[in-house]
């Protein structure tokens, strides 16, 4: 088989015209506008989680932060009772019945207070963690229909 013999048995393949050329081109930009347009709005909102999940931290060391102090006044007003009243002491028994009460109070107001922290932080890293999560999920779904 000669050389134009070959060519000549070789499927005909169509050369678009310039309109359909021109035409394809269009599609594609538009198409390409679309999806940027999409990744776009998706990165908003990843800030946007981002944002959310960083006021709830803030809003949550805040929190912790005026618990922290309350426990500091609460101590020290606490010691200072506690020195009146050991000062107060009639006799070495009384003394150790109050250093007995003060070190059940602080305690108390110790474990109190640490619950208390523990529920703040908690309650933050929930609320910091479902705008992720809902972010993640719209991923999922973002790649799922990116597929078809």
């Amino acid at each position: 088989m000669t050389a134009a013999e070959k060519i000549a048995a070789q499927p005909h393949v169509a050369i678009p015209s310039a309109d359909e050329a021109r035409a394809a081109a269009a599609r594609q930009a538009e198409s390409l506008a679309r999806s940027l347009e999409t990744l776009a709005r998706y990165g908003q909102g990843n800030v946007d989680a981002l944002l959310a999940a960083s006021n709830v931290a803030a809003k949550a060391a805040g929190e912790m932060n005026a618990e922290a102090l309350a426990l500091a006044r609460e101590t020290i007003e606490e010691s200072l009772t506690a020195a009146r009243e050991l000062t107060a002491a009639r006799s070495p028994l009384d003394a150790l019945e109050k250093q007995a009460e003060f070190a059940r109070r602080a305690f108390e107001s110790a474990l109190g207070h640490a619950t208390k922290m523990n529920e703040i932080a908690l309650t933050a890293a929930r609320a910091a963690v479902e705008p992720v999560a809902e972010r993640i999920a719209a991923a999922g779904e973002l790649a799922q229909t990116g597929r078809r």
